[in-house]
């Protein structure tokens, strides 16, 4: 899920934060562990099935430029 937040970083790295743990993957059906781990502005949310790891990204981007806004 993405968005354009007028934030500041740590509040956009808390609503980046709860998005990852609302997040309910597709797969595996029947998750049996999971982790969430931060490193700088990203976070990492790490699922375990019953055969198979996932992995599921959420990070932060600053907007630079936007050629809409021109």
């Amino acid at each position: 899920m993405g968005g354009v937040l007028d934030d500041t970083v740590r509040q956009a790295l808390g609503h980046v934060e709860s998005q990852a743990r609302a997040c309910s993957p597709t797969h595996p059906r029947i998750p049996r562990r999971t982790r969430l781990c931060q490193q700088d502005d990203a976070l990492l949310l790490i699922t375990d099935g019953r055969f198979y790891t996932f992995l599921t990204r959420f990070s932060l981007a600053e907007l630079v430029e936007d050629s809409a806004e021109k």
